[in-house]
């Protein structure tokens, strides 16, 4: 869903007419146009819209100071006011190892200073298990607010979650949510997940009166 999540950002940007920018290391642009029609985003993402700049970043052009300086000379030249980055994972294999932070920080500071809102999807490689693998990357310390969309087992159904991990200027709300994802509304929460331990290891179990089900 993270694309989704994506698509969703910019067109409510564009309806407020924000302009807005996609930079798409993954999908290319008859992908996303494909999935706006199918999710009814079509209005506002389209070729040729002047809300929503898309630009597609080829595995052979990843060259991480060229991404930057591209991306923020059509932040300047576009009076760009909403981004998404997708995703960071690509990004950073750009990066060599002991440079990655300080360029990543680099890049959110001169977007913070021009006032752009921006969603950087971030893949998290472990399905199951005890421990979010991305917890301590330098994009999770960055970010001023972490979403977390995952899949998750409960009674032999597979869920799909968010949370909300960190919300730098306000309180949080420590429930985890369902959501579901289907034509033509997109991203649809459905409400709090059913009361059970183990949700953010993928594999959750059910309590019931404090007894735990093995």
């Amino acid at each position: 869903g993270k694309t989704l999540l994506s698509l969703h950002f910019v067109a409510e940007g564009a309806r407020r007419k924000e302009p807005s920018m996609m930079v798409e290391f993954i999908e290319d642009r008859a992908q996303i146009d494909e999935r706006a029609r199918t999710f009814g985003f079509d209005d506002v993402i389209h070729e040729g819209s002047d809300l929503v700049l898309f630009q597609e970043i080829p595995p052979y052009e990843m060259e991480a100071d060229l991404i930057a300086h591209r991306i923020i000379e059509q932040v300047d030249q576009h009076g760009i006011q909403r981004l998404v980055i997708d995703s960071a994972t690509e990004l950073q294999r750009a990066i060599d190892g002991p440079r990655q932070a300080d360029f990543l920080a680099a890049l959110v500071h001169a977007l913070r200073i021009r006032n752009v809102t921006t969603l950087i999807t971030f893949d998290v490689p472990t399905i199951v298990g005890s421990e979010l693998s991305f917890a301590d990357s330098a994009m999770a310390v960055l970010a001023e607010n972490l979403i977390l969309l995952r899949q998750a087992e409960y009674q032999g159904s597979l869920y799909r979650m968010l949370s909300l991990l960190k919300l730098r200027f306000g309180p949080t709300d420590q429930r985890f949510h369902s959501y579901a994802i289907r034509a033509p509304e997109g991203i649809v929460v459905a409400g709090p997940v059913p009361v059970a331990e183990g949700w953010m290891t993928g594999v959750a179990r059910s309590v019931v009166d404090g007894i735990r089900d093995n």
